[in-house]
């Protein structure tokens, strides 16, 4: 073999083991990138779960946990979702980084507010509707599980976002003299802080919405409710 030929495949065998050497490289480096990913998810997804059983005193299923905002010397955070093992349909969310957060209980007593207004709702024959009510990360901190949610509403005024979809039967004041009575109850028990949704199809099926803000309307009235609804 020609001494030049020789060279050649050597360069030929140099080439293919710096090429083996660039691809497990690779390959190394997005194993490792799921490992952390994967073998971390779990980590976070396990401890959701022990942070929510030791503060609410219940089992919780924690869905797959994703990390958000990381990179670049930028410290993230890893998210998810989850729901009480008695009550699958509760689904709230769950943050962790340097510390855990989890908006359970606003979730819970939407829940019981929620279940509280059927009775009322189903007499002016509205079936779908919505509760949520946004309670304040300081006030979090003093009430539990088994607080009164009449006192949560009395004492801490959480925010009250209701919606609601009615169909006019006896006309438009009386649909709308049913939603303000709905309205004034929640007023009555201490929640000043009442964001409203409501839509209302016409006899004519016409879809006619109002929707408020606290701020913008400090405390609705049948008139203003009245003149507030616009076609949709």
């Amino acid at each position: 073999m020609k001494k030049s030929e020789k060279k050649d495949k050597a360069r030929q065998n140099l080439g293919k083991r710096q090429l083996f050497a660039i691809v497990a490289l690779v390959v190394v480096s997005v194993l490792l990138i799921l490992w952390f990913f994967a073998g971390e998810g779990l980590v976070k997804q396990a401890e959701m779960a022990r942070y929510l059983k030791s503060k609410y005193g219940e089992g919780f299923i924690v869905e797959w946990p994703e990390y958000k905002n990381g990179g670049l010397g930028a410290r993230g955070s890893w998210k998810s979702h989850a729901y009480p093992v008695s009550s699958p349909q509760l689904k709230f969310y769950i943050g962790c980084g340097a510390e855990c957060s989890d908006d359970y209980l606003d979730f819970y007593f939407s829940k019981q507010e929620y279940n509280q207004l059927q009775q009322s709702m189903s007499s002016i024959g509205v079936t779908d509707y919505s509760v949520q009510l946004i309670i304040g990360d300081e006030v979090l901190l003093n009430i539990k599980k088994n607080s009164s949610l009449a006192d949560i509403k009395r004492k801490y005024n959480p925010i009250y976002k209701l919606r609601l979809k009615a169909t006019e039967t006896d006309g438009e004041d009386q649909a709308v003299g049913n939603a303000m009575g709905i309205i004034e109850k929640i007023y009555d028990q201490g929640v000043s802080r009442v964001e409203v949704d409501y839509t209302l199809i016409t006899e004519g099926k016409k879809a006619r919405r109002c929707t408020t803000d606290y701020e913008t309307a400090p405390r609705l009235s049948r008139e203003n409710l009245k003149q507030c609804l616009k076609g949709e």
